[in-house]
């Protein structure tokens, strides 16, 4: 549907309006831009990926048992030599 301007002022208020939008969204895309960038920067990766392995074993019995058997196993493995 088509709005119908009785003036310019109409017009110009509209256009401004849409500018002050147009802006946000361009300050929005920005703003992600930008976490984006910090989110995939390698310390940040290495850290959330520890952090995600480390809640992983705090949260998970049956995680912890294989990996405590499994370097068991290495070291007596290691030590039958």
């Amino acid at each position: 549907m088509r709005k119908s301007y009785t003036s310019f002022e109409q017009i110009n208020h509209d256009l401004q309006i849409l500018r002050i939008e147009r802006e946000i969204h361009y300050q929005k895309i920005n703003m992600a831009l930008e976490q984006l960038k910090e989110e995939t920067a390698p310390q940040n990766i290495i850290k959330n990926t520890l952090g995600s392995a480390g809640s992983l074993l705090r949260n998970s019995g049956g995680v912890q048992t294989l990996l405590v058997t499994s370097i068991l196993k290495y070291f007596i493995r290691k030590f039958r030599k």
